[in-house]
């Protein structure tokens, strides 16, 4: 019977972190320059419903690549106090937040960053050209790679650069530039996020079973 019970525990463990592997939060749609004064930047993160962790934890970093350093200011947003919630579909929500200036490069870099436990690169990139190693603020040492798209002096107020393609990762998508269209808060021209399989939300449930029964015993 311990054997049994032992080996259901595995079960229910293995699965749990299947359940953490599936979870997934990364940068989906931003704006950074446009003709005459910049206006309407913005940021636009992706949470999948299989995320598990707390948004408190999540922090956008908003790197300079004159240096490969943070701003100075207006460099670190929070995901739960200062970003506004927008659409929510099946496989996840929306949240935006609109800095005063986002950089036009180039090249300068965009990070999300997970600050739960020793901390970890959700999502980070840069634009108009590579950057790095990085220099300071929780990403240091860390190299950004160019998304191969831009936005410059002449481009359309209103315009975004935003992921498109079907999946469930950053990897699985590819960049498109909108021209003079965005859709802040809400999922991208030509994105699907499929919704998660069963499987992936009874592996969640199961692994927080599995911590609940641990720390009974304990």
């Amino acid at each position: 019977m311990k054997n049994t019970k032992k080996t259901l525990l595995a079960l229910v463990a293995g699965l749990g972190l299947a359940g953490a592997a599936n979870a997934s939060v990364w940068i989906n749609e931003f704006h950074y320059d446009n003709s005459g004064a910049d206006v309407g930047e913005f940021v636009e993160v992706f949470v999948s419903s299989t995320f598990g962790g707390s948004l408190s934890d999540i922090d956008l970093l908003l790197y300079n690549g004159s240096d490969n350093e943070l701003y100075g200011s207006n460099d670190t947003f929070n995901l739960d106090t200062d970003f506004t919630l927008g659409d929510s579909i099946a496989g996840g929500s929306f949240y935006t937040v609109s800095p005063s200036s986002i950089q036009n490069g180039a090249p300068d870099g965009l990070v999300l960053w997970d600050n739960s436990g020793t901390g970890s690169l959700l999502d980070g990139f840069s634009y108009e050209g590579n950057m790095g190693p990085l220099g300071d603020g929780a990403a240091s040492g860390i190299s950004l790679t160019d998304i191969g798209i831009t936005q410059s002096s002449s481009t359309a107020a209103g315009s975004s650069l935003y992921r498109t393609g079907s999946g469930t990762a950053p990897s699985d998508f590819t960049w498109a530039a909108g021209d003079g269209v965005n859709t802040a808060g809400s999922l991208n021209t030509g994105q699907a996020v499929p919704e998660p399989s069963a499987y992936a939300l009874l592996a969640g449930m199961l692994g927080l079973g599995y911590v609940m029964v641990r720390r009974r015993r304990a």
